[in-house]
């Protein structure tokens, strides 16, 4: 998987699958194109930080970047930052960058979507998210940041997961007719 290139090493990670009925290329269109605010979880969820639009693409208007892509097989995007912090001093940070040394005052982020077709036809869309962080002190209030948002990451992915599927077999339905 790409995001073992650019993030092997990480303290954090988050990951989550679900199997669909869509072929890859209609699940890689949906990864990119799906409005997740659509979702009444991740809408509530996101209402409280003021986001009223969020796709993938979207990202990369607040910091993330996209640093690779196999269609129609993975996406990976980055940041870094202080994510602990009220004001978090989002960096953005492209794929060469990111391979390079990391600075050791803040957190590092690898976030991807892995699509893996299966012989029954069907597809398993996975992601994962890894974040490294290379000093006690980083470790430390990344740890006490992650014990407050973990549940409601991974709560808002799983919600994800579900809208890409939805909306991936609903193309793949139109497609055929």
């Amino acid at each position: 998987m790409l995001i073992d290139k650019y993030l092997p090493d990480y303290q954090f990670h988050e990951k989550h699958e679900i199997t669909t009925a869509a072929p890859p290329e209609k699940i890689y269109e949906a990864i990119l194109s799906t409005d997740f605010v659509k979702n009444f979880v991740i809408a509530a969820l996101f209402r409280i930080r003021g986001i009223s639009q969020f796709t993938i693409l979207d990202l990369t208007k607040v910091g993330f970047k996209i640093l690779e892509e196999v269609y129609p097989e993975e996406i990976v995007i980055g940041l870094e930052g202080r994510f602990w912090t009220r004001n978090p001093a989002m960096r953005e940070i492209d794929g060469e960058s990111f391979l390079s040394p990391q600075s050791r005052d803040v957190a590092r982020v690898a976030w991807n979507f892995f699509i893996e077709e299966k012989a029954s036809g069907k597809s398993v869309l996975t992601t994962e998210t890894r974040i490294s962080c290379l000093n006690q002190d980083v470790l430390k209030k990344f740890q006490r940041y992650w014990f407050v948002i973990r549940p409601w990451s991974g709560l808002i992915r799983k919600h994800m997961l579900k809208e890409i599927r939805r909306q991936a077999e609903q193309n793949q339905s139109n497609w055929r007719s």
